[in-house]
């Protein structure tokens, strides 16, 4: 059974590169992406996934109220925050 992941990514290219980068793993399956945090909650709520990897800039400042949003949605998602900010 592959891993579930949504992609929370701002930059479509971004988003795309770390697609196709994720999907040529077997163990992973890419069930969606969304670039705000709108359509980052309707698809969590959606696609329930194993995984939410995410960018917070994409999140129009609401990274951690996003955090606390994607526990009540999406209980059983794990999140990793991945950032080029320092």
């Amino acid at each position: 059974m592959p891993i579930r992941i949504v992609l929370i990514e701002p930059h479509v290219l971004v988003r795309e590169g770390l697609t196709a980068l994720l999907q040529q793993e077997n163990a992973f399956c890419i069930v969606g992406g969304a670039g705000n945090l709108q359509d980052a909650l309707d698809l969590l709520a959606r696609e329930q996934p194993d995984i939410v990897l995410f960018e917070p800039a994409g999140l129009q400042g609401e990274g951690f109220k996003f955090i606390g949003q994607v526990r009540t949605i999406a209980p059983n998602s794990r999140l990793i925050m991945v950032t080029q900010s320092c």
